[in-house]
């Protein structure tokens, strides 16, 4: 049975606050001013950078086979 996730979550992890969230179309904050320095976020491509202290990154897609990493 499948689980519904939540659209977005929060993470503390070392003293680091991240944002986690699917789309990154649907930030509906500015990660900086509200604390996050990290936000993750998911589509097939990975990717990575920074833009006002705060690093966005990309994964890439769990279901290829590991291609789409760098």
């Amino acid at each position: 049975m499948a689980r519904s996730l939540a659209e977005t979550e929060v993470v503390e992890m070392g003293g680091v606050s991240i944002y986690v969230l699917h789309d990154l179309g649907r930030l509906d904050l500015k990660p900086e001013a509200a604390g996050f320095r990290v936000v993750v976020y998911g589509t097939a491509i990975a990717e990575d950078r920074r833009e006002n202290g705060v690093l966005f990154f990309n994964p890439g897609s769990a279901d290829r086979d590991g291609s789409t990493w760098r």
